[in-house]
């Protein structure tokens, strides 16, 4: 509930004494570092993956999380072509806090990516292999599979998201042991969430205010968004020390 009171307070529906969280302070707890580097997501973006259909869409939505400010995979994966793609800009409400959010189509990047999953979809469609009406209509093929009534069915839906999630972690994982040379211990972080804390970081490596940053992310408490850039400012540390 947080997050909701911080807008609130924001947009003036409450006055300050008013709030509830006034007296109690929740510790944050820093984080392991969740962000990879912006050359590797680069290596990412330049593996020829065409053998591997699946994988690649796995890659590539990783990838679009990461260059539209870190969108997360409930809201992705149910942008549809008629309301969310408009011209040249990507326009939805986050699921989490009901806010809009306007994100520019860069042609190199994100158009690149959505030109494919038009593909893919006209490509289903010709195939017949999409069995709701609704997925008809989305960016990516989530829930291509799902009947008429499973689709209407919230925890259906959810259920198969998270399925998912868990095949496109697996599939990076896969990629960076093998492509990108990941240990292990680097692996165990390597998700689709790490394209939102590399985003994050990335920004912040590029001097951008951290207000900024957290505007991007959607966050009301800017104290999340610094727990976000905790790793970030370890790895600044770990440079200067080693000047020592």
């Amino acid at each position: 509930m947080s997050p909701v009171y911080g807008r609130a307070l924001n947009r003036k529906l409450v006055k300050p004494e008013e709030d509830p969280r006034i007296g109690f302070r929740i510790k944050s707890k820093k984080t392991h570092k969740k962000a990879i580097k912006k050359e590797e997501v680069h290596q990412l973006a330049k593996l020829d993956l065409s053998h591997s259909p699946f994988m690649e869409e796995s890659r590539d939505m990783f990838l679009f999380s990461y260059y539209c400010q870190g969108m997360n995979l409930k809201d992705m994966s149910l942008l549809n072509w008629q309301d969310n793609i408009v011209e040249d800009r990507i326009l939805y409400h986050r699921g989490k806090t009901a806010d809009m959010f306007s994100i520019h189509i860069k042609k190199e990047t994100v158009g690149r990516i959505l030109e494919k999953q038009k593909q893919v979809l006209s490509a289903k469609l010709d195939a017949g292999l999409i069995k709701n009406t609704t997925a008809k209509s989305l960016v990516f093929r989530v829930f291509d599979n799902l009947s008429e009534k499973e689709m209407s069915n919230p925890a259906k839906i959810t259920k198969v998201r998270k399925q998912r999630a868990k095949v496109i972690n697996a599939h990076l994982r896969k990629l960076g042991e093998n492509e990108l040379g990941f240990s292990p211990s680097q692996l165990r972080f390597l998700t689709f969430y790490a394209a939102r804390h590399t985003y994050a970081s990335v920004l912040k490596s590029q001097h951008a205010p951290v207000t900024l940053i957290a505007e991007a992310l959607g966050h009301a408490d800017i104290r999340t968004t610094q727990v976000y850039l905790d790793s970030f400012a370890n790895t600044e540390l770990d440079h200067f020390n080693d000047l020592l």
